[in-house]
């Protein structure tokens, strides 16, 4: 018997008409420490905790964002995540994101994802 075909999200299928978007979310939950930038230069930061995360963008949460009135479009923001995730079972790592703030809902955030790599963050010590 042969496996049934992968669903395709086309704009006429009922999938594509329930969400359009294009990268599903993961309700993830995960510290974050956020800057604002502008150049080089740390405008303002601050911490929260993400709410779901896609390949295309972050949902999150904080209580001491700056007003986006100014610097809504033309800020780059970025946001540091732990992993939850051991690299080699020994060494933390943390996600970190570039992008820009596409939408604000009474602290929570949306960013769109432009660049995104992990680090290393240390390596965690077995006792």
């Amino acid at each position: 018997m042969l496996p049934a075909p992968a669903l395709k999200r086309t704009a006429g299928s009922a999938e594509y008409r329930k969400d359009p978007r294009l990268h599903p979310r993961y309700p993830i939950s995960l510290d974050l420490q956020y800057k604002i930038l502008k150049g080089r230069h740390v405008e303002h930061f601050g911490d929260g905790r993400t709410l779901n995360i896609s390949s295309g963008g972050v949902l999150f949460e904080t209580s001491n964002f700056p007003d986006l009135e100014t610097c809504f479009e033309h800020e780059r923001v970025e946001l540091a995540m732990e992993w939850p995730l051991l690299l080699r079972k020994m060494c933390a790592m943390k996600l970190v994101v570039r992008g820009h703030i596409v939408r604000r809902d009474s602290g929570k955030l949306a960013l769109k994802i432009e660049q995104h790599e992990f680090r290393t963050a240390g390596v965690k010590v077995r006792v």
